[in-house]
């Protein structure tokens, strides 16, 4: 009986520490990102799919950081986490029209 306290008690806690969060998950379709703006909270995996037919190219630089995916052809995903809150432009290399706007805040 104890270890079934235990593991609920687990199982409820996970939340809290972020470990249980489903990314967000964005598709690279028709040479757009899909949603074309996101809102997530600092530390929460974005998941970014190409489901196009051309391969792309992620990247985003901010003050502090940069990400940069390489090449990422059809069918590969990224994973992409933002640890600062802010504002970030994340686009891709070889279709410059390809904008997506991340907004990392915490929960209100």
């Amino acid at each position: 009986m104890k270890k079934y306290a235990l593991m609920t008690g687990l199982i409820v806690a996970l939340p809290a520490f972020g470990w249980a969060e489903d990314p967000v998950k964005i598709s690279q379709e028709g040479r757009r990102f899909h949603p074309a703006e996101v809102t997530i909270a600092p530390s929460m995996p974005m998941h970014v799919l190409n489901d196009d037919r051309f391969t792309h190219h992620i990247f985003y630089e901010a003050k502090d950081e940069t990400f940069d995916s390489g090449e990422q052809p059809p069918g590969r995903a990224v994973d992409i986490t933002f640890d600062e809150e802010g504002e970030y432009h994340v686009q891709c290399a070889i279709h410059p029209k390809m904008k997506l706007k991340v907004t990392v805040a915490e929960p209100k």
